[in-house]
């Protein structure tokens, strides 16, 4: 009976070692394989920055393609990514979708100084009516800094440790008594709420905030799902208006612009965030 339980046992560790290596061995080729897209898309896009006129489009609409294939085909979503992606795509004159991935980036590394940088000029020129800005924005920037200075990676590994330290400093305060250890447990709860606040005000962002932009260069809204109702506005909105998803028909989506109109816009028009 032992035996037939140890060579069971055997043969689990046995199968459990082989999916270990199998696993390690296909996220290294993973890598290698993310690795050498990442370089070619690298390539593409300073070979791009030496050329003027449309091969200059041509290659930066190449190199955000290939960048793009690693958030599409190999499942990847880092801030730094999305940003050479909104390069790419504004550098070959594509304001909507470069305005489109800046912003997905931010919600990742919104303090990253050339990002928001980047942003502001693809911003420009867009001549939507915005809405009020709030006065306390700055101020809010200044006392919560944190969560815009720091990524959203960073955030949550901070949160990981820090409550990690808080059940760690109470376990050895069962044996030893010490004010630096009720201290570690006090600041360790402190930096638990303060990153805990903020990875999830990120995360309910990314995860139920509907936000889009309009990618294409020029899109008709109107006042209904369909071709049929009449035009919202006399003029189009330009590639690179941000808005708020608030409802969907088919094709057709409703939208909320910063000035808080409410209207309709093919889903094909515009993307995501």
């Amino acid at each position: 009976m032992f035996k037939m339980k140890k060579q069971k046992f055997s043969y689990l560790v046995i199968c459990l070692g082989l999916f270990l290596v199998v696993t390690v061995f296909a996220e290294s080729e993973q890598q290698t394989e993310s690795k050498g897209i990442f370089l070619q898309a690298q390539e593409t896009f300073k070979k791009a920055q030496g050329q003027s006129g449309e091969q200059k489009r041509m290659n930066m609409l190449k190199a955000a393609g290939q960048f793009e294939a690693l958030v599409e085909e190999q499942g990847i979503e880092n801030g730094y990514l999305y940003y050479n992606i909104g390069n790419a795509y504004h550098e070959a004159g594509e304001k909507g979708k470069a305005i489109l991935y800046y912003l997905k980036a931010k919600r990742l590394i919104p303090g990253f100084t050339d990002l928001n940088y980047n942003l502001g000029i693809a911003r420009e020129g867009i001549h939507v009516p915005e809405g009020k800005k709030i006065w306390w924005d700055d101020i809010k920037k200044g006392i919560l800094f944190w969560h815009y200075l720091l990524d959203y990676d960073t955030r949550r590994i901070i949160l990981i440790c820090s409550f990690s330290f808080i059940w760690i400093f109470l376990t050895i305060s069962i044996v030893l008594r010490s004010f630096l250890l009720r201290g570690g447990v006090i600041l360790s709860l402190i930096l638990s709420v303060l990153f805990g606040g903020s990875y999830l005000v990120s995360a309910y962002q990314i995860h139920f905030i509907k936000s889009g932009v309009i990618t294409k260069q020029q899109s008709i809204v109107r006042k209904g799902p369909g071709k049929t109702y009449g035009k919202f506005y006399d003029q189009p909105l330009p590639g690179g208006t941000e808005f708020r998803i608030m409802e969907t028909q088919g094709e057709w989506w409703k939208i909320k612009l910063q000035n808080d109109d409410e209207l309709w816009i093919k889903s094909d028009e515009a993307g995501t965030i």
